[in-house]
Formats: structure tokens, C-alpha cells, sequence
């Protein structure tokens, strides 16, 4: 799951927080 954790990085930008599910 690091993959997920790189997009989503990029699609919240704005959390800071990658591995967040708040997302």
C-alpha cells in the first residue's frame, strides 16, 4: 500500500498526511 500512500499524498496536498483516510 505504499503506492496508495504517494497518491495520495498528491490528491491531499492540503492535510500533509498521506496514510490519512480523512481524506
Amino acid at each position: 500500500m505504499r503506492e496508495f500512500s504517494i497518491e495520495r499524498m498528491v490528491f491531499c496536498p492540503s492535510s500533509g498526511v498521506p496514510e490519512t483516510s480523512l481524506c
